[in-house]
C-alpha cells in the first residue's frame, strides 16, 4: 500500500497539476487565488500597455513670423567674379569650377538672363588688368558648365599684389568698359560682384568711392557682393579686410564666408542672394532645431535652405522655395502646438 501511494505521489509530481495547491492557512501570509476563467487574474504593472502619448498643447495664439515678400523683379543680371590668380589659389580655383553647378542652379532655375564674366586680381599684367580673361557667358553660351570651368581657372602666375577691386573697378570703367569687355555691362541690369582670394586686397583705392561709383551707376537695380575668403586663417583677422568690409557696405546683400571651404554652399547661398534676395528672410530669434517650426510661402508648405548668421542677419535667414513671382508672405510658427479645430 504504502509502495502504491508513492507511485502516486510521483507520477503528479512528474505530471504537474491543473488547479494550484491550496495550503493550510497561515496567519499572516497571503493565499496565491484560485483560477477562475470568469474572474481573471489582474494584470500586473509590467504588463500593462504604455499609456498614449498627450496630445500637443492647443495654441491661445500663434507665436511665429509674417514676413511679406515683394513681386519678383524680372530684371537680367551681370555678374563678375574677381578671381585671386597668384600662386596658392590653385586648388580653390579647381574648387569654384568643379561647383558651377550649386552656383548655376538658381540661374537656370528662375530663367535669368545673365552675362557671367571673370577677371583676375592681376593689376600688373596689361593683358589682365580689369580685362575679362575670356568672352562672358550668356543663357545661349553652349556647354556653360565648361567653358565656366575654363574661364574661372585663370592659373596661378599672377602677381602677389592681389588687387582685386581695382580689378574691378577697372573692369567697369573706360577703357575697359566699351573696350575688351564690351557688351559686358548693361546699364539695365542687376549687377553682382563676387570675390575669391586668399588674402585681403592690396588696391589702396578708397572702398566708400567704388561703392558710390556702383549705387550712382547703377540706380535703380539691385548690387550684390559676395565675399569669399578660403583657407586657413584667422576669422578675427579677416573680418576687418576690406574685401569683407566692402560687401558689409551692401548690408542683406552683401554675403561673407571667412575660412571656408565649403564651396557648394557658399555659392549656393551667393546664387541665391544674387537671383531673388527678396525669398531670403531673416529668422527674428535663435532657433536651435529648424524641424519644429513651421514653413508656409502665402500658407502653403515651403522648403528651405538656412543659412549661417551674418550682419545682414545675426539670427541667420531663410532662403524659401517656390518663390511666387506675385509676392506674398513666409510665415514661420514657432511654438511645439496646434491650433484648435474650427
Amino acid at each position: 500500500m504504502r509502495w502504491a501511494l508513492a507511485s502516486v505521489l510521483l507520477l503528479l509530481a512528474a505530471c504537474g497539476r491543473s488547479t494550484p495547491v491550496r495550503y493550510p492557512d497561515v496567519p499572516g501570509e497571503e493565499q496565491p487565488p484560485e483560477e477562475n476563467p470568469t474572474n481573471p487574474t489582474p494584470a500586473q504593472p509590467w504588463n500593462l500597455p504604455l499609456p498614449p502619448p498627450p496630445p500637443p498643447p492647443i495654441c491661445e495664439e500663434v507665436d511665429g513670423d509674417h514676413l511679406p515678400l515683394p513681386p519678383r523683379n524680372q530684371r537680367p543680371i551681370d555678374v563678375l567674379f574677381v578671381i585671386d590668380d597668384s600662386c596658392s589659389m590653385e586648388n580653390d580655383q579647381r574648387a569654384l569650377a568643379e561647383n558651377f553647378d550649386a552656383f548655376f542652379d538658381a540661374f537656370r532655375q528662375n530663367n535669368v538672363d545673365f552675362h557671367l564674366g571673370a577677371v583676375t586680381t592681376d593689376m600688373n599684367d596689361p593683358l589682365r588688368s580689369g580685362r575679362l580673361v575670356a568672352p562672358f557667358l550668356t543663357p545661349a553660351t553652349p556647354n556653360v558648365n565648361q567653358r565656366f570651368a575654363e574661364m574661372v581657372r585663370v592659373g596661378i602666375l599672377g602677381s602677389a599684389i592681389e588687387r582685386g577691386l581695382l580689378a574691378a573697378w577697372s573692369a567697369l570703367r573706360e577703357p575697359n568698359r566699351s573696350g575688351a569687355n564690351r557688351g559686358f555691362w548693361r546699364a539695365q541690369a542687376d549687377f553682382a560682384l563676387v570675390f575669391l582670394g586668399d588674402e585681403d586686397d592690396q588696391s589702396g583705392i578708397d572702398i566708400t568711392d567704388f561703392g558710390n561709383f556702383l549705387e550712382v551707376e547703377k540706380q535703380g537695380t539691385d548690387i550684390t557682393v559676395g565675399s569669399i575668403i578660403v583657407g586657413r586663417c584667422n576669422p578675427a583677422i579677416v573680418n576687418n579686410w576690406r574685401l569683407v568690409q566692402f560687401a558689409r557696405r551692401f548690408a542683406r546683400r552683401g554675403v561673407t564666408r571667412l575660412c571656408t571651404t565649403e564651396y557648394a554652399d557658399t555659392l549656393r547661398s551667393i546664387a541665391g542672394r544674387i537671383v531673388d534676395a527678396r525669398c531670403t528672410v531673416a529668422l527674428k530669434r535663435e532657433v536651435g532645431d529648424m524641424s519644429r517650426v513651421t514653413v508656409t510661402v502665402n500658407g502653403q508648405p515651403a522648403t528651405y535652405r538656412r543659412d549661417p548668421p551674418d550682419e545682414a542677419f545675426p539670427f541667420g535667414s531663410l532662403e524659401v522655395s517656390p518663390c511666387p513671382p506675385e509676392g506674398g508672405f513666409v510665415d514661420l510658427l514657432y511654438e511645439d502646438c496646434h491650433l484648435p479645430d474650427e
